[in-house]
């Protein structure tokens, strides 16, 4: 995960009503040891948790271990983490993150592809996944084998007027009805918490 918050920390390791408090201390003590090291986050000013060096990308990648903790939050009892990969690069798309939950039942994987909304640029993202889909770039891959169907696309946005946006651009552009979905980051991380702070 390279970096976590002590609220995502919290979500994962102290699952109670008072689990951020608790968190807190703990990490505390292990920071006080020189065990791990910690700097402030841009977004809210918390605390950000790391070993080694920290991430040139900080709030891109504590962005991306919110989706990664809601994953394993919410899948079902039938689910299992499979993969999870940071950055998967196709030389004409590079997804944010890729993913794949096992399921037991069906012996397959249900795959997907994480792009992380973070600005007011162009989305360009809905072409360039219809453009994977209709090339032989993902054919050669490993996961393939474990699963009857192209990875699902979720688009995840940090500003939740853009989620509008993107998701009338799917309607528009995605000439073979991939699997888009749009959320917002926000929403992940409420359905996870159980605490507001």
């Amino acid at each position: 995960m390279g970096a976590l918050t002590t609220k995502q920390i919290a979500v994962l390791h102290f699952d109670i009503a008072s689990g951020y408090d608790k968190a807190n201390q703990r990490l505390k003590k292990l920071y006080d040891a020189k065990l791990l090291k910690r700097c402030r986050t841009v977004t809210d000013q918390s605390y950000c948790y790391y070993i080694g060096q920290k991430s040139g990308r900080l709030e891109h990648l504590l962005s991306l271990n919110w989706v990664l903790i809601h994953t394993l939050k919410v899948s079902k009892s039938w689910q299992t983490l499979y993969r999870w990969e940071y950055e998967k690069d196709y030389k004409f798309l590079r997804a944010d993150a890729f993913f794949g939950l096992s399921n037991k039942f069906s012996d397959k994987v249900d795959y997907s592809f994480i792009e992380l909304d973070r600005s007011e640029n162009t989305f360009d993202k809905i072409t360039k996944y219809n453009r994977l889909y209709e090339s032989s770039a993902w054919e050669g891959e490993n996961w393939v084998k474990t699963t009857d169907k192209f990875p699902s696309i979720l688009c995840v946005c940090e500003d939740e007027k853009r989620c509008g946006m993107i998701a009338d651009l799917i309607e528009k552009e995605n000439k073979n009805n991939l699997h888009f979905k749009v959320c917002y980051l926000g929403d992940l991380i409420r359905e996870v918490s159980v605490w507001r702070n």
